[in-house]
């Protein structure tokens, strides 16, 4: 529904949440299971806009969470059947690193600058300087 995705055109979190009220308004006279429902779940909807704004993009969904199982499922199958639970947990985490470390080198999704904004303004401070880049 368009109408839904423009609370994620909005600036900033607030504007967002004052956005999605709006919207939730307008749903309620054509769809107020609808409105109820989005008003429900308004923060976890939310939840990226706390983030730096560089983040936005990489954090508004669970496409990279459904790739990572998508990858485990795929290389699982071939096993078939393991023989153990350690066997299964070491299968899981090979994986894993082979992912984490293909992701260090070729698919870095935040750039040191956005990750040093995000860590600076959690521990507050905001006026360093970021490290370089490796």
């Amino acid at each position: 529904m368009g109408l839904v995705r423009t609370i994620f055109a909005q600036p900033d979190q607030e504007s967002a949440r004052r956005h999605l009220e709006q919207v939730c308004a307008q749903l309620e006279g054509r769809v107020p299971q609808a409105a109820a429902f989005l008003r429900e779940v308004a923060e976890d909807v939310l939840t990226s806009r706390a983030f730096p704004r560089e983040h936005w993009a990489q954090i508004h969904s669970t496409n990279l969470v459904e790739r990572v199982n998508r990858e485990l499922a795929r290389r699982c199958d071939v096993v078939g059947i393991f023989p153990t639970p350690h066997a299964v947990l070491r299968r899981v985490g090979a994986v894993l690193e082979e992912i984490h470390e293909e992701w260090l080198v070729t698919r870095r999704s935040f750039s040191p600058r956005s990750m040093h904004h995000l860590l600076s303004s959690l521990q507050g401070q905001e006026g360093t300087e970021p490290p370089e880049a490796v």
